[in-house]
């Protein structure tokens, strides 16, 4: 199962430090991870906190676990917070991350706050991929708003005039959105 995974990366993290070599990045980073894939978050911010003890820089592929953990599970505030955070290590958010934090929001049909992050795209310059337009249709079709159909046709005419190429899954998921 998926402790069964987690305890493996320690097991492992654990004979590597006997054997005289220290932790690196990509050692905390498959436990964090592990840990957030899982939906562990305290443990994950635990494994963060101790990689920033032991001076290793955190970097995209350690945020965008977090931020990808944090869409699986629907969790738009925590991953907004972690979006924060990344910002204060100095590591700017890329689509993918601003594609996590949307489906994050997506999950709870949250399309205010799948604004929010879409317009702080356009401030950080991040232009958006289909993927964030999947996520965007996603939201919709989840949405209660009774103007969501609407919001999802501004969508996908805004993917039009940035010349965004759908994929298969971006049309499928703007379709439900519209039979939603």
């Amino acid at each position: 199962g998926r402790s069964g995974k987690i305890d493996n990366i320690l097991r492992w993290k654990q004979e590597m430090e006997r054997s005289g070599f220290k932790a690196d990045s990509f050692t905390y980073g498959a436990i964090i991870h592990a840990y957030a894939k899982s939906g562990m978050f305290e443990e994950a911010e635990e494994w963060v906190a101790r990689m920033r003890d032991a001076g290793l820089r955190r970097g995209m592929s350690i945020y965008g676990s977090l931020l990808q953990g944090c869409a699986n599970m629907g969790d738009g505030e925590r991953a907004e917070s972690w979006l924060q955070r990344m910002r204060e290590d100095g590591v700017l958010p890329d689509a993918r991350a601003y594609s996590a934090v949307i489906s994050a929001w997506a999950a709870k049909g949250d399309i205010p706050r799948m604004d929010d992050i879409l317009e702080r795209m356009k401030i950080d310059r991040q232009r958006p991929t289909a993927y964030v337009f999947t996520a965007l249709f996603e939201g919709c079709a989840a949405s209660t708003d009774v103007d969501k159909r609407a919001k999802s046709k501004e969508y996908y005419e805004l993917m039009q005039r940035l010349r965004i190429r759908p994929t298969k899954i971006t049309m499928a998921a703007y379709e439900r959105s519209q039979e939603a």
